[in-house]
């Protein structure tokens, strides 16, 4: 007969595996849903609230498989941390005098959901099972749209003047498909040189080999400009064991670019980059930028204009049109989307925070580097660099921003929970390898 204790521990892990599993598939869909929007041709969802309004119910999903385990989560409250909770906290707290009715505080709600979401995904599957299942989701969609193309090209091929015959794939834009493929190349490059296993270097060669024809095929700039980075930094990181020291100084680097373009955007008074005789705007995203820093009042200098507050002002968009006979609601850089809505008390803690992942890399380092190091802060410059001439910053529905998050609550707080067989037994791992001095709160 058997051991009921046996059986019972049979039992635990079953639903430990399967709750397991129901988790990496419910973030394989959140990665697909909030990669970008849809091509409306492929799936038309209708508006981008229905895209986003999925991404919410599979976040509750995934919070709900988790809530049962609250009780054997422990996490470091460190400085990194600290600075993150008061960076969500201030944004959504911007909601409240954004002055767009419901919207912004909405917005608000979703973010710190999100966040605490991202937090206790990290928690209960750790961050290498969250890395690879993201690049799961983004296999689907980048090897979609290379399927699209060759079945569908009707559909896949953008037919407008400007870009006609380059690959938007499942997405609406090119960008989206370059950026992506860019961004599948970095982290399947890297985990291909991680692997031991034949399956998972198979899995990622694939991977690395589709994203560059998409790539190729959606012709973005900024993919092929974030491609050439991506393959920069792997090479960095394959020929030095100790360069997450290095690739931790590239968000300085692109924050220290963004800010003078933007400061030289106000001192010159001109709504182009004084550079060459007919100037460079980076597609116009300059005369965004130079009128976002014109319409910035004392009050939005020092507090934001709130989530989604900036370009709901009316004036705001009349001026822009009336100037340039076009509007578009978006920043096209993140750092000042931070800024402009958020204000430099946002600012501020999102400088502080970005200063302390290069104090963790350093730490990193003399305690020899490596493992996901290269990964983690290869991706967040990465994500910086992006920034530069995109807006992922503080979109929580992004995938992007998603990811951004993940990694950082491996840097600070390391959250952990423990299996139900540890707890039964009474022993539970704490999160581990976090920031020395740090307490950690938890059983």
């Amino acid at each position: 007969m058997s051991d009921p204790r046996e059986i019972f521990d049979g039992v635990v892990r079953f639903r430990e595996q399967a709750m397991r599993a129901l988790q990496l598939g419910l973030f394989v869909a959140i990665v697909v849903f909030s990669t970008g929007t849809f091509n409306p041709k492929f799936i038309d969802t209708g508006a981008d609230f229905v895209q986003q309004a999925i991404i919410e119910v599979l976040w509750i999903a995934i919070v709900a498989t988790i809530l049962p385990k609250l009780r054997s989560l422990s996490f470091s409250v460190d400085d990194g941390l600290l600075t993150i909770c008061a960076l969500v906290f201030w944004a959504a707290l911007t909601a409240a005098w954004a002055g767009t009715g419901m919207a912004s505080p909405m917005k608000a709600v979703a973010m710190t959901f999100n966040t605490v979401g991202v937090f206790l995904l990290v928690a209960a599957i750790g961050i290498e099972a969250v890395v690879e299942t993201a690049i799961v989701g983004l296999v689907i969609l980048v090897g979609g749209s290379l399927v699209l193309v060759v079945v569908r090209p009707d559909i896949a091929l953008l037919d407008t003047w400007m870009h006609a015959g380059q690959w938007a794939g499942v997405f609406d834009h090119k960008q989206t498909l370059g950026i992506t493929a860019a961004i599948l190349v970095f982290c399947s490059g890297l985990r291909f040189s991680a692997h031991r296993s034949t399956a998972m270097r198979i899995h990622h060669g694939l991977a690395v080999v589709v994203a560059t024809i998409c790539l190729i095929g959606a012709g973005s700039r900024g993919g092929l400009v974030l491609a050439a980075a991506a393959i920069g930094l792997s090479l960095v990181a394959s020929w030095n064991r100790q360069a997450d020291a290095v690739m931790a100084w590239l968000p300085v680097g692109a924050m220290a670019v963004s800010t003078a373009f933007l400061v030289t955007l106000w001192v010159s008074d001109l709504d182009h980059l004084p550079i060459g005789e007919e100037g460079v705007d980076f597609t116009e995203r300059t005369k965004i930028w130079k009128h976002v820093l014109d319409n910035m009042t004392p009050g939005t200098t020092v507090f934001g204009a709130g989530i989604n507050g900036f370009w709901a002002q009316k004036q705001v968009e009349d001026l822009f049109r009336g100037a340039h006979g076009w509007f578009l609601d978006n920043f096209h850089c993140g750092f000042l989307a931070v800024f402009a809505e958020t204000g430099v008390i946002g600012a501020t803690l999102f400088v502080v925070l970005t200063g302390l992942v290069v104090v963790s890399a350093l730490r990193r380092r003399r305690g020899g580097g490596g493992g996901l190091g290269p990964l983690i802060y290869g991706f967040i410059g990465l994500f910086y660099v992006i920034n530069i001439t995109e807006t992922y910053f503080l979109r929580s529905t992004n995938f992007m921003s998603t990811l951004f998050f993940a990694l950082l609550f491996h840097l600070f707080g390391r959250p952990r929970i423990a299996d139900d067989a540890a707890v039964a037994s009474g022993v539970v791992r704490s999160g581990g390898g976090a920031i020395a001095g740090a307490p950690s709160v938890g059983r």
